[in-house]
């Protein structure tokens, strides 16, 4: 079996940390206001800290891209994808 097939496909909602560049009232701040963000891909490593995925994986050379790394303690909830690659018909496109 190859990497790719290996590889396990999640979603996952974290919070994202936010940067406020501009002059702001104090008591307007809330500190429990992040960004939901929802990453897709697959999981290449986790640690008690982190996940990091990938969106793109190459499984001839094993290099990937467009690579995440959440930490953990941002993580909201995480979805597994099931997905299974299947041979396809013919090799036109289509």
């Amino acid at each position: 079996m190859d990497k790719e097939n290996r590889l396990k496909i999640e979603v996952i909602k974290w919070a994202d940390a936010e940067s406020i560049d501009q002059w702001e009232c104090v008591k307007n701040i809330n500190p429990d206001m992040f960004p939901m963000i929802y990453s897709a891909g697959y999981v290449l490593r986790e640690s008690d800290k982190a996940v990091v995925m990938c969106l793109n994986f190459d499984s001839s050379n094993e290099k990937a891209s467009c690579i995440m790394l959440i930490p953990k303690a941002m993580i909201v909830k995480r979805y597994k994808v099931n997905a299974k690659a299947q041979k396809s018909r013919s090799n036109s496109p289509r």
